[in-house]
């Protein structure tokens, strides 16, 4: 009996450790699900919590751009133009835009009466742009029977090249249906990208270029810039993104008195959208191109304005368009004159 249990005790050994082997090996050969699961989880609460981190930090800032009035922001006129087109009153009839050199000649702030608006900001915002805010004017005064838009020729060139544009426009117009339109009319991944981001936090992107932006960049309403002078490059690594998609650099602008032989797809395609808007509420859209120096020479070979521009003399501006302080108030009585607009400029005072 004590034989048969010795030789059996071997035996048994063998199978036990057959078996272990084969359950290692099964085990082994099991899919490892738990520490895939367990990564996904913590990746997915890691990701939740830096999404809440930065939308805070985004609303915060916001905050504080709400609470300052957005004097610090860059593109302040932007800033005022829009909360000015969203709360306009039903009394408004007369609505005025333009660029910087519309800037100086209507202020915004200088109405002279209740039934006007300046909505006057600048020309980095290009042509979508001042379609959006006339757009948004529509929207919160559907009555508005009349609109002075006052450009540089040359500011019709402006086809939402990188430098301003991520910043003056993008940094101000970034819903998504807005973000689309213009993606499917320039195809540029640079710009795209820089408009998707201000679509998710357009406060805190608005942050990061205003913390990147040297001192001496900030454009200053009181000593304009000439409309061809470039900025530096916002944000140099989406630049990256031109070189990958092999895109081609937008031409050289032309000259203040001309917007070349054609209108560029942003100013051809928004102004198109400015006419129907206008046709569409039974109001009247008038063109105007802002006063010219007598040294350039003024062409509208698409006949997009509705007369010549007023001339003047150059000594009296401080680049190539913008006029110098001392000689705002005689050129605007001028101007009101020459284009026959219905103000009174002697109403027209600083409020």
């Amino acid at each position: 009996m004590d034989r048969q249990s010795n030789e059996f005790e071997p035996t048994c050994a063998t199978a036990t450790a057959i078996a272990e082997r084969a359950s290692r090996s099964n085990r082994a050969n099991r899919p490892r699900t738990r520490p895939v699961l367990e990564f996904l989880k913590t990746a997915f609460l890691f990701s939740l919590g830096l999404l809440t981190v930065i939308l805070f930090c985004d609303w915060r800032i916001g905050r504080h751009f709400y609470h300052t009035h957005g004097e610090d922001l860059i593109g302040t006129d932007v800033y005022h133009g829009i909360n000015r087109a969203n709360s306009l009153p039903p009394s408004v009839r007369t609505v005025y835009l333009g660029d910087s050199v519309a800037h100086q000649l209507f202020m915004p702030g200088t109405e002279p009466s209740p039934d006007v608006r300046f909505l006057t900001t600048n020309q980095a915002i290009s042509m979508a742009g001042q379609y959006y805010l006339l757009e948004s004017g529509f929207q919160h005064d559907p009555s508005i029977h009349t609109v002075y838009f006052f450009y540089v020729p040359g500011c019709f060139a402006n086809n939402l090249p990188p430098r301003l544009s991520h910043d003056y426009f993008c940094g101000y117009f970034h819903r998504l249906d807005e973000v689309i339109e213009i993606f499917r009319l320039k195809h540029d991944s640079q710009l795209t990208a820089s408009h998707l981001g201000r679509w998710l936090m357009p406060n805190l992107m608005m942050a990061n270029s205003m913390w990147n932006r040297a001192d001496d960049d900030a454009p200053d309403l009181a000593t304009p810039t000439p409309i061809a002078q470039s900025a530096p490059d916002p944000e140099p690594v989406l630049s990256l993104l031109d070189h990958v998609f092999e895109k081609l650099p937008d031409g050289p602008e032309p000259p203040a008195g001309s917007y070349g032989q054609s209108l560029p797809v942003i100013s051809n395609h928004f102004l198109a959208k400015m006419q129907s808007l206008c046709k569409a509420h039974s109001a009247t859209l008038h063109v105007l191109p802002c006063p010219l120096s007598t040294r350039e020479h003024f062409e509208d070979s698409r006949h997009v304005f509705e007369q010549a521009p007023m001339r003047i003399e150059p000594a009296m501006l401080i680049d190539a368009v913008h006029f110098k302080t001392q000689f705002v108030e005689e050129e605007r009585r001028k101007v009101i004159d020459y284009y026959h607009l219905p103000l009174n400029s002697k109403l027209i005072t600083r409020r």
